[in-house]
């Protein structure tokens, strides 16, 4: 571990003066020499239990006492190299980073904002407990993080998320033409990341330049902007990966200062600390959490619940303005669907469902909540479920199905698809690698293929279909029947 910054290590001997925080000083300092902790983020839109993957070196995984479906990795482990990972059966996360989402609670049927989203694990947790009711608001300013992620949250499978890329601070005046407040909202805000110091070396950097008063106003400022999004009975969820009093209790004294139709919400969680307090004063403050990276297996991190008291106010569900696709477009989507996709699955009848509606953005399609009041003022990366583009001559349009889809999919939704071991055609196809009639053959003799078509059905295919590739029971990626192969449809960006 590099050297501290002298002028953090005053500040923690003044912190540890002032408010004589959980363990010693020295504890807390001797931390910074241990290694840092990695953990895994149970996918439950797919998975229940660790013992549900169908890959090893799951099973035995160590639970995360702060979280329901939260475990340690081992070190060295090549977790993101697996096919579980690629279908979306969890995400890789600092564990003390998952105690926001964890206490945030969120419900089927809620309204989410999470104001600065990436890189996603908040974002992929909450739409795992939303399910496909209710939805979620994700945004991020820099495009680059919001790309990532869009990755993280397609690999979720869910199709009620949307992505904007905006300065947080101008979300509620950037939503004309809508009224829209959320029930729960999710503010991680840019902190000077002192708890990241022992698994980032950059962040020591970091932490030189991002301190001082303008980072305070900044967080401050998002606060406040909070509030104006939030539905009356709602609740905030504040969190910063930093030790500081003054980016963490502080922020939330002034809080509740200005609006004392707050209160903060009490938790009692295992390895996890209370607020910083002085006594009396601001015994309040001790329903604030903290993780020390001296009192549990993670790096640090602070969160805060604020609950509006003011009577809950029932949303009014905007009157829809369906944005159909183009007619072409729209053909073209609904010839893939009547060939490639299982009319009694769920899918089918998703697309189908007059709650859900198609929307054509350049030639992209996609699914999403009917009630979701889009707004025209705000740019969306992502609406809902991105379904795939078209492509071809107007009159001759083709519809090319996303990652994002079968992400989304169950095997029980698709009419043609081989489930797979382990071998030489799925590691192949998970390369890039284009796949031959041949290579399919081999997988066959060798034992590779579990289930799904038989080796006639898979020949008698016509071109243009989609055949699925899966493993354990869920799809990886597509191929496309081509006149003599099959055009190997996993993206490129996708590949590690």
């Amino acid at each position: 571990m590099q050297k501290l910054p002298r002028e953090f290590v005053l500040e923690m001997e003044r912190l540890w003066d002032a408010y004589r925080p959980p363990g010693t000083l020295a504890e807390f300092f001797a931390a910074f020499e241990g290694t840092a902790t990695e953990g895994l983020l149970l996918n439950t839109r797919k998975i229940s239990s660790p013992k549900d993957f169908a890959e090893e070196g799951f099973a035995f995984l160590e639970p995360i006492p702060w979280v329901k479906q939260g475990y340690y990795l081992p070190e060295n482990n090549c977790y993101s190299k697996s096919i579980s990972y690629r279908q979306g059966l969890f995400y890789l996360q600092d564990p003390s980073a998952m105690l926001p989402a964890e206490v945030a609670m969120a419900r089927p049927g809620e309204y989410v904002l999470d104001m600065c989203a990436a890189p996603g694990g908040k974002s992929f947790r909450i739409l795992s407990d939303l399910g496909e009711k209710g939805f979620l608001h994700a945004n991020e300013l820099q495009e680059k993080r919001a790309k990532a992620l869009s990755r993280n949250i397609e690999l979720s499978g869910s199709a009620v998320a949307f992505i904007t890329c905006h300065d947080a601070l101008e979300l509620k005046s950037k939503q004309k033409g809508s009224s829209v407040l959320y029930d729960l909202i999710l503010l991680d805000v840019p902190c000077s990341g002192s708890a990241m110091f022992r698994k980032d070396r950059r962040s020591l950097s970091s932490w030189r330049r991002h301190r001082g008063r303008e980072l305070l106003d900044l967080q401050a400022a998002l606060l406040d902007e909070a509030y104006r999004l939030l539905t009356p009975g709602g609740r905030i969820v504040y969190s910063t990966c930093s030790f500081s009093y003054d980016e963490n209790e502080g922020q939330v004294k002034r809080f509740l200062e200005v609006y004392p139709e707050f209160s903060l919400r009490k938790f009692s969680l295992p390895h996890v600390d209370t607020g910083l307090t002085k006594g009396e004063e601001d015994r309040e403050l001790a329903a604030c959490l903290r993780i020390w990276p001296h009192r549990a297996k993670g790096e640090g991190q602070f969160v805060a619940v604020l609950q509006c008291q003011k009577k809950y106010l029932e949303h009014k569900i905007p009157k829809k303005r369906k944005q159909e696709p183009g007619k072409a477009a729209d053909m073209a989507f609904s010839v893939f669907l009547e060939e490639n996709i299982n009319k009694a699955g769920n899918f089918f009848a998703e697309c189908r469902d007059d709650k859900r509606q198609v929307r054509e953005k350049e030639s992209k399609l996609h699914l999403f909540p009917a009630d979701f009041p889009l707004s025209n003022a705000l740019y969306y990366m992502k609406t809902g479920l991105y379904l795939g583009h078209v492509r071809g001559e107007r009159d001759k349009l083709q519809f090319v199905p996303s990652q994002a889809l079968l992400q989304h999919l169950d095997l029980a939704d698709l009419n043609y698809y081989l489930e797979l071991d382990k071998g030489p055609l799925m590691e192949g196809a998970l390369q890039g690698q284009t796949v031959t009639l041949d290579h399919i053959k081999q997988a066959f003799s060798h034992g590779e293929v579990k289930s799904g078509l038989s080796l006639a059905e898979v020949e008698a295919l016509a071109a243009g279909s989609y055949l699925v590739l899966a493993f354990g029971g869920r799809p990886v990626l597509w191929l496309k029947k081509q006149d003599s192969y099959y055009k190997n449809e996993y993206p490129r960006s996708w590949i590690s």
